[in-house]
C-alpha cells in the first residue's frame, strides 16, 4: 500500500455498520501504515478504536449528563458540546500537521465535514459512502457542494450508492468505485433441519437503530398482517438494536397501536447481537432506503432466508436471488412472504442455504479489503486537486 500515514475519519464509534466494518479495514491496514482516528462522537466501538491507533473523539456526548441543571438543556449542552468540539479540532489539526499524513479515509458522508473542520483539504481524500438518496440530500443542503468537491476518490458500497453519488450528486463516473461490504463473523453451516422445523413460535428478525429509513413502521404493518393470517401463537416478532430516544418512543407507539405488544420483543442495542440473530427464523429487513445492510449480511452468513424490498436499494443486490426480493414496497407483499417461509420449513432450510452459500461466495473479506487498498493507492498516486490548486499553506 502506497499510504503511510493515514487518518480516518468517522462520524461515530457505533455498533453501526459503517464504523464496524471501517475499524475492521483499519485493523487490517495498520499493518502496512500508521494509523489516527478523529470521531465526533464516542460510542462502544471507541476503546476498539484505540487499539488500532491513537484516537480522539471530539464531542463529549456526555456533557449533558454532568452539567448543572437547569443549564443541562438539550441546546445549551449541545451548543456547549459543539464549542468544545472545535476547540479539540483545532488542536487535533495543529497536530494532524505536524504528523504530515498521505492519505485521509472518511468513513461516511456524515463525517466528511470534519475534514475541513481538521484542516485536511490539501492531502487526498477518500470518501467513503454508506449512504443513499436523503442523507446525500440532507448533507448537500446543509453544505452544498461538498460531496462533490472535498473527495478525491469515492467507494460506493453498492451500485445503487454509486448511481445516486453519479446522477444526484454529479460526481464523475469514473471518482467512484464500487466496494461490497463483507462479512465479519466467520460464516458458518445452517443449522440441521430438525432444529427450526417444529419451533412454534418462528421468529422473524428485524434490526438497527429504528430510525423512518430503517421501516419500522413497514416492518410493524408486515407484522400485524402475517400475524392476522397465521395467528399471534405462530410468530414472534424481535427487533435487534433498540435506542431509548424520539424514534425508540414513536416505534413502541406503533407497536402498542397496532396491538403488537405481546408479539413483538425489543432488545436494546448491544455488541452480542449474534446471540441474538441466531433465535431468527426469518429476517425481514424493512427499509425504505439503504446504500447496504451488514445486517443482511450476518444473516445471510448464518443461513436465516432473509426477505427485502427492491426499491430500497443495495440490500436486492447483497440478497440477489438467494432469498426474497419484493419487487415494490409493500408490507402486505412482506407478510406473504412470511407467511410463505413460516408454513414451508423446506423452503425455509433450502432458502438459509443458499443465503449462507451466497455470503461465502460473493462477499468474503480478502476481496473487498483488497479492491479498498487499490482505491487508497489510486487517490496516493494522483494527490488531491485542491493541494494542485491551493496557494501556499499559511504557518501554524
Amino acid at each position: 500500500m502506497k499510504a503511510s500515514r493515514i487518518v480516518a475519519v468517522l462520524h461515530e464509534l457505533s455498533l453501526t455498520g459503517a464504523p464496524r466494518l471501517t475499524l475492521d479495514a483499519l485493523d487490517t491496514i495498520r499493518q502496512e501504515a500508521s494509523v489516527r482516528i478523529v470521531s465526533w462522537e464516542g460510542g462502544p466501538l471507541t476503546g476498539a478504536a484505540r487499539r488500532i491507533g491513537p484516537t480522539v473523539v471530539l464531542r463529549d456526548a456526555r456533557l449533558a449528563r454532568v452539567l448543572p441543571r437547569p443549564l443541562a438543556t438539550e441546546h445549551v449542552s449541545g451548543a456547549l458540546a459543539g464549542a468544545g468540539a472545535r476547540l479539540k479540532a483545532a488542536e487535533q489539526a495543529a497536530r494532524l500537521r505536524w504528523w504530515k499524513p498521505d492519505l485521509v479515509y472518511v468513513s461516511s458522508v456524515l463525517a466528511l465535514p470534519l475534514v475541513r473542520m481538521l484542516r485536511l483539504e490539501r492531502v487526498p481524500v477518500v470518501l467513503h459512502v454508506h449512504e443513499l438518496g436523503s442523507a446525500l440530500a440532507f448533507c448537500e443542503s446543509v453544505y452544498p457542494g461538498l460531496i462533490s468537491s472535498m473527495p478525491d476518490q469515492y467507494v460506493a458500497v453498492s451500485a445503487a450508492g454509486a448511481q445516486d453519488l453519479v446522477r444526484q450528486m454529479g460526481v464523475p463516473s469514473d471518482a467512484v468505485s464500487v466496494v461490497r461490504p463483507y462479512v465479519l463473523t466467520p460464516i458458518r453451516e445452517p443449522a440441521p433441519m430438525s432444529a427450526s422445523t417444529d419451533r412454534t413460535p418462528l421468529i422473524v428478525g428485524g434490526a438497527g437503530n429504528p430510525s423512518w429509513t430503517k421501516g419500522p413502521d413497514l416492518w410493524l404493518l408486515a407484522a400485524r398482517a402475517a400475524v392476522d393470517r397465521l395467528g399471534m401463537d405462530r410468530l414472534r416478532f424481535v427487533w435487534v438494536g433498540y435506542r431509548d430516544n424520539r424514534d425508540g418512543l414513536h416505534f413502541r407507539a406503533m407497536i402498542s397501536r397496532l396491538g403488537l405488544d405481546d408479539v413483538v420483543e425489543l432488545v436494546p442495542e448491544t455488541e452480542r447481537v449474534y446471540d441474538h440473530f441466531a433465535r431468527f427464523d426469518i429476517f425481514a429487513m424493512s427499509s425504505w432506503e439503504e446504500s447496504a445492510s451488514l445486517v443482511v449480511l450476518e444473516t445471510m452468513a448464518m443461513g436465516i432466508p432473509v426477505i427485502c424490498f427492491s426499491p430500497t436499494g443495495g440490500p436486492a443486490e447483497e440478497v440477489g436471488e438467494a432469498g426474497v426480493v419484493i419487487p415494490e414496497i409493500s408490507p402486505n407483499r412482506m407478510a406473504d412472504a412470511i407467511v410463505d417461509l413460516a408454513q414451508s420449513p423446506q423452503k425455509r432450510r433450502a432458502t438459509g442455504v443458499a443465503c449462507s452459500e451466497r455470503a461465502r461466495e460473493q462477499f468474503g473479506r480478502a476481496a473487498s479489503l483488497a479492491a479498498l487498498t487499490k482505491v487508497f493507492d489510486t487517490a496516493v498516486t494522483s494527490g488531491s486537486r485542491r493541494a494542485a490548486t491551493a496557494g501556499p499553506r499559511r504557518p501554524g
